[in-house]
């Protein structure tokens, strides 16, 4: 006996209905989310329909009051607080990525030993202590922010230089870069269904990023190498969640792929640059909440 259409239709909406709804329900968690980058990936995650779990080590007004937006408070005290807390937050919210653009933001202010120090701690020990947190919570994506020339090859300087001019934690310094690649390798030995590093080289509209460096690199950006052209951070947080999509919607058409087996993408130079054209075209006519 055939089932009549009333019972067929039901049965399809009944089937279809999971998928729709853990669609609409996909959450995000962000690690860094005060800093400039963090809080534009934030807007993008809310402008895109995204629940957003919001870690920090202590209170932040601006995101109070947002649709789409909480706050928790993670112990960064220790390792094993941290680990605990990060998974704990996203058990429960059952976030499906992280995004990681946590970073000491202006490492020259510390000089020294002391300024090496605080890089390693906040560019290294605290994302890759979350990502063991989020592995456990089982996450399935994470982007993170490094930097144009990663590498964990690459050999760190041993001081500062002449006259301590010239510090050792500087942005694009051998140990900045040895710092942003080792990160890198550590989210990677994790084994993310996917995950996705993003290193743009000049950013444009952060504190950090100093007014007249800003205009000398809009005067440059056509002449130079895609690689060292310069990122807009709210292009760049859009494109970040874009590929997070992406990437989700492949891991759900993938269910049954081989346990511990990941797939890591490099966004720097032209790969990252056509994401951002990408994503432009994606994001024209849909308006932005301000944060």
């Amino acid at each position: 006996m055939l089932p009549c259409p009333a019972a067929l239709l039901l049965f399809l909406i009944t089937l279809f209905m999971p998928l729709s709804a853990a669609a609409a329900a996909r959450t995000a968690a962000v690690l860094g989310a005060s800093g400039a980058v963090g809080t534009e990936v934030v807007r993008s995650l809310v402008d895109s329909g995204w629940q957003v779990v919001v870690l920090n080590r202590r209170p932040v007004d601006k995101f109070t009051g947002v649709d789409g937006v909480t706050s928790h408070i993670v112990n960064m005290e220790s390792r094993a607080a941290l680990e605990s807390s990060c998974e704990e937050v996203m058990s429960a919210a059952k976030a499906s990525a992280l995004f990681i653009t946590m970073g000491v933001g202006a490492p020259s202010k510390t000089k020294g030993q002391a300024g090496a120090d605080i890089l390693e701690r906040v560019d290294v020990t605290l994302p890759s202590v979350c990502a063991r947190g989020a592995k456990r919570a089982r996450v399935k994506h994470v982007s993170i922010l490094t930097a144009v020339g990663a590498d964990a090859d690459a050999k760190p300087d041993t001081g500062d230089g002449p006259f301590d001019l010239i510090p050792m934690a500087r942005a694009g310094g051998p140990l900045y870069n040895n710092v942003k690649g080792r990160v890198e390798n550590n989210l990677k030995d994790l084994g993310f269904s996917t995950l996705s590093t993003f290193r743009p080289a000049a950013l444009l509209g952060t504190p950090n990023t100093p007014r007249f460096v800003e205009i000398i690199n809009r005067i440059v950006d056509p002449v130079l190498p895609a690689k060292y052209k310069s990122s807009d951070i709210a292009v760049l947080a859009d494109a970040m969640v874009l590929d997070s999509e992406d990437k989700l919607g492949k891991a759900e058409d993938k269910l049954g792929k081989a346990e511990g087996a990941s797939e890591f993408d490099v966004f720097e130079g032209e790969p990252l640059h056509n994401l951002y054209a990408r994503s432009k075209t994606t994001k024209d006519n849909i308006g932005s909440k301000d944060l």
